[in-house]
């Protein structure tokens, strides 16, 4: 065991060289900067550098300034210190001890002025350098405390007329009287450890004493692990070599590593409250499986079943991806025009009907009212009965118009056109409708149908004429009445929906027991109500 731990502090002092002296290589491209200090005492090359307390560079030569006598040292300020690694034109810096050894280092404040360039030096207005507090002791000795005597003695003398110098002199020396005060603070503070360091040094002492034999015994394990080391100087010296750059990658990791760990404190934290609950689930878990397994193998099973359908649900599949293939553009396009018909903001008018404020109805809601209305419009319901408003009217205006109609009769078609602008296809505008070599049939058509009218009003007896009496036999009218042969609708409706050639659906009969013994033929009668009524 004291032969390891001996090892490890020859590596740990050997590692310490290696990162000093790498450190001293990796300087390249860094700021450097002087100050002139009163005095450099205790400054070595290579020591520390510091900005605000924090390690920030390292001092790299030292000289004189033959000018002013003043101490000269030069330090290096390493970039990778970040934003501790500026400093400002109104800096100030002093000299602090590293420890009770007569160790130094130069402490700076870094100032809050402009940028100080690399290369400039801070005057010594803007220093102050400590006092060693081992020198201070050193006046309690011989010959010190003798020379102190004649120094005062003689120090009226040497500062007559130069009061301004000694209150300069001890404006320097307050920065070391001030640290001074607070090690002999320290001191005053820690006097019972003093005191305890010396009673458990006698102590300590008194146990290396009586146990020389295995102090002698550690004295020789060094010196051998000393010899074995020195032994792989050149492998350890490669290690030490090689570890810079592996400490100079380490640290991006361990710093990532400890914002991943930053990051997952709140996740850990809540991850802690929920552990109870969290044994509990894998507590309850356990049955569950077991209670699971008879489903799964079932579900083993079904699926040697299903693989079997799977194959054979392929092609249909396939079918299924070619039809979605076009679905998205198909529904998009649906989708679009649905929306667009319930956009309320699209509506043509204002309706204090519709919902909302200011608004009116939609398309769909228009499409929707339409039906309403029109069926609202034909159709009566109410406690008295049923009553479909649909009338039929024989005049001159029903029968049929055509083209030679219109022409051979102008004057009866201005009296019951109902035309919607002023464009009327094959009057007074072309017809587009009516190919070549079609007019002999509308002809013969319209030609048969009128004959069909014309017998059915001879039958029924002359229509009076706008400015005559009433016909004959007709309320109000002279001379007797002459009876009416019935219409046969149905032939003439045969008559005149043959020549249009239109397809009737088969009524099946149905107005047989609406329409008894009305003259008109089930058969044909039957198929138009079916037909115009949409059934």
């Amino acid at each position: 065991m004291r032969r390891i731990l001996a090892t490890g502090l020859v590596i740990a002092a050997a590692g310490a060289f290696a990162l000093l002296a790498g450190g001293a290589k990796e300087g390249a491209g860094n700021p450097r900067y002087w100050i002139q200090l009163d005095n450099a005492f205790g400054l070595i090359e290579g020591a520390d550098f510091k900005i605000g307390g924090v390690r920030a560079g390292k001092l790299t030569q030292m000289k004189l300034d033959r000018t002013n006598k003043k101490a000269l040292v030069e330090f290096e300020v390493d970039k990778s210190a970040g934003e501790f690694s500026d400093l400002r034109e109104d800096v100030y810096c002093e000299t602090r001890p590293q420890s009770l050894i007569g160790e130094y280092f130069i402490d700076c404040q870094p100032g809050r002025g402009a940028k100080l360039k690399p290369g400039s030096t801070i005057p010594v207005e803007r220093t102050f350098t400590t006092i060693p507090a081992d020198l201070v002791n050193n006046i309690l000795r011989l010959p010190q405390r003798e020379r102190l005597r004649i120094i005062l003695n003689e120090f009226g003398t040497g500062l007559a007329a130069r009061g301004d110098d000694l209150n300069q002199a001890v404006r320097r020396g307050v920065p070391a009287l001030r640290e001074t005060d607070r090690l002999l603070a320290v001191l005053a503070r820690q006097n019972q450890v003093i005191a305890n360091l010396v009673r458990d040094g006698d102590a300590v002492v008194t146990a290396l004493a009586n146990n020389r034999e295995n102090v002698g015994r550690f004295v020789v394990e060094a010196r051998d692990t000393a010899r074995a080391s020195a032994n792989r100087q050149a492998e350890l010296a490669a290690t030490f070599n090689r570890l810079p750059r592996f400490l100079a990658k380490l640290e991006p990791a361990m710093r990532e590593l400890g914002r991943v760990a930053d990051a997952q404190t709140p996740a850990l934290r809540d991850l802690h409250a929920s552990s109870g609950q969290l044994e509990r689930f894998f507590d309850n878990l356990g049955p569950f499986a077991e209670a699971s397994r008879p489903s799964f193998r079932s579900l083993g099973d079904a699926s040697r079943i299903g693989r079997q359908a799977v194959t054979a649900l392929r092609p249909t599949v396939a079918e299924l991806r070619r039809f979605a293939r076009h679905t998205p553009e198909l529904g998009k396009n649906l989708a679009i025009v649905l929306e667009d018909l319930a956009d309320r903001d699209r509506a043509v008018k204002k309706d204090p009907r519709a919902p909302g404020e200011n608004t009116g109805w939609n398309g769909l809601e228009n499409i929707l009212g339409y039906v309403f209305w029109q069926s609202q419009a034909i159709n009566v319901f109410d406690r008295n009965g049923y009553i479909l408003k649909v009338a039929v009217y024989d005049n001159h205006c029903t029968r049929y118009w055509g083209i030679e109609s219109v022409r051979a009769d102008p004057e009866g078609h201005e009296h019951c056109a109902s035309a919607l602008g002023p464009t009327q296809p094959g009057i007074n505008a072309p017809d587009t409708s009516n190919p070549p070599g079609s007019t002999a049939r509308s002809t013969e058509r319209i030609n048969r149908d009128a004959d069909v009218i014309d017998a059915a009003r001879n039958a029924a007896g002359p229509v009076p004429q706008p400015g005559q009496g009433p016909a004959s036999g007709a309320p109000g009218s002279q001379g007797p009445a002459r009876p009416r042969p019935p219409i046969d609708l149905g032939r003439t409706i045969d008559q005149v929906l043959g020549g249009l050639n239109l397809p009737l659906p088969n009524a099946g009969g149905a107005l047989d027991q609406t329409l008894p013994n009305n003259g008109v033929r089930p058969d044909t009668a039957g198929q138009l109500l079916d037909y115009l009524l949409g059934s």
